[in-house]
């Protein structure tokens, strides 16, 4: 089944695209990996976490931006079902990608993130009832599922188009 039409990003999208998923990716290892240390030995990881956090959160909203200047239509397949889980997917992937850097930006200074940096007390830190924290990890961990649909329907995309 061939698809009825392709969209062609700007280049500057295209690298922010890039970019941004490497930034994604790193971050949630980062996460993981930060989960499991001690306080005192994350102090150095959390301030690089909010650096590559904040980045993302910027790298998004100008791509969202130049996206908007683009005018580029819908990628339409045949499948109707397939159109509305691409429109979906993007959507969602966007929606979970501010969702998490907002949650991250609330949970540094609910979860005394950003005094424990400005002090070097990692003792700051507070996990309990910081819910900002359930959300930022719940939104990441989604952004890492509509990830693996994403590179699936991806791929799915480009070996119908060589059909």
């Amino acid at each position: 089944m061939k698809h009825l039409s392709y969209r062609r990003y700007s280049n500057i999208s295209l690298m922010i695209h890039w970019l941004s998923a490497l930034l994604i990716i790193v971050l949630f290892v980062m996460g993981k990996i930060m989960e499991e240390m001690k306080n005192p030995e994350k102090l150095p990881l959390v301030k690089i976490h909010i650096i590559m956090g904040f980045s993302v959160l910027l790298l998004t909203i100008f791509r969202l931006y130049l996206l908007s200047k683009d005018n580029i239509a819908p990628l339409i397949t045949n499948n109707t079902l397939k159109n509305k889980l691409i429109q979906y997917v993007k959507n969602g992937l966007y929606a979970l990608i501010i969702t998490a850097c907002i949650s991250g930006i609330v949970s540094m200074y609910w979860g005394g993130y950003e005094e424990a940096i400005l002090l070097n007390n990692s003792s700051l830190i507070v996990k309990e009832g910081v819910y900002s924290l359930k959300i930022h990890g719940f939104a990441t961990f989604l952004i890492m599922v509509l990830l693996v649909f994403h590179i699936v329907g991806v791929a799915n995309f480009y070996l119908l188009k060589k059909k």
